[in-house]
């Protein structure tokens, strides 16, 4: 008997979108998450210029104050990079490593401006 309730979602359900699907997707899990918590929908930032370089940030949460809660939205602020399809692959180190730095040498001022600014932030 299938137990899934009418919001399961499953491993082949996500891999069936594309790189535009899956950012509408995680920008609407962000707002439920968002609703649930009591957090302003305007302290989230999808972008959706999926093809626009962005220094490795696709969305972010900004300022969240937090006692709580669990999830997708943490206290402070909060940077994702989304990726759609079967081809990537974050559990190998190579595809990682080239996802963050390219081609240039694994360093900290190789990394895309977004993502330094994520890890410069105190939060």
């Amino acid at each position: 008997m299938n137990r899934d309730a009418i919001f399961t979602v499953r491993n082949e359900d996500l891999s069936r979108l594309n790189q535009y699907t899956a950012v509408e997707f995680f920008q609407k899990l962000l707002w439920a998450e968002a609703r649930r918590l009591g957090i302003e929908i305007s302290k989230i930032n999808v972008s959706r210029w999926v093809n626009v370089p962005d220094g490795g940030v696709d969305a972010t949460v900004d300022d969240v104050q937090l006692t709580g809660g669990q999830g997708l939205i943490k206290f402070g602020k909060t940077s994702y990079q989304i990726k759609a399809g079967a081809a990537f692959k974050p559990w190998q180190r190579s595809v990682i490593k080239k996802e963050l730095f390219g081609i240039k040498t694994p360093e900290r001022q190789n990394l895309g401006e977004s993502i330094r600014a994520c890890l410069d932030t105190d939060d």
